[in-house]
């Protein structure tokens, strides 16, 4: 897993030059009160310049958000959508967030709200900011953005469609 604003050109021609096949970057998150919160940060500009190194160099890559961590809300998370979407990825993905035994998140859980099932599969079932109902709408998001990925001709249709009728990805 890579963090884009870590591409630069050197890096991306290194992965360029062994024929990688895919990269998976972990955003988590693009609102600068939940990266505070998960000890993550996100220089948006070095992202996004890093996102075209790869696209230039035909690299396939997916962008990883995830639901519920704190202080997301399904407001925050369509924005992050709309603004991942400019950069036009290669793939996007949203991941339900899973507090497993053993990781900080789960630690911390009853200090910051976060209701989560405590056996297998341990998803998160609420949070301070988000209730089940938006969650299940984040799963509906989840569910259209896999639609687009998998008709990949949907995929430019898109576009078109959020430039011809300004709209919002995420709408």
């Amino acid at each position: 897993e890579l963090r884009a604003e870590l591409l630069d050109k050197e890096m991306v021609d290194l992965l360029s030059d062994a024929n990688t096949h895919s990269v998976e970057i972990g955003v988590q998150s693009t609102n600068a009160e939940t990266l505070k919160a998960i000890n993550r940060t996100l220089d948006k500009r070095k992202f996004a310049r890093g996102i075209k190194l790869l696209n230039r160099k035909d690299i396939f890559y997916e962008l990883q958000l995830i639901d519920a961590l704190p202080g997301h809300t399904y407001d925050i998370i369509k924005q992050a959508l709309d603004w991942l979407f400019t950069l036009h990825p290669k793939r996007l993905f949203i991941f339900r967030l899973r507090l497993i035994p053993g990781i900080q998140l789960r630690k911390d859980a009853d200090v910051l709200g976060i209701k989560y099932n405590s056996a297998p599969s341990y998803l998160v079932t609420r949070t301070k900011t988000m209730s089940y109902g938006e969650l299940r709408r984040v799963g509906k998001l989840y569910e259209a953005i896999r639609f687009i990925y998998r008709e990949g001709s949907f995929h430019d249709t898109l576009y078109m469609l959020k430039n011809g009728l300004k709209i919002n990805f995420s709408d």
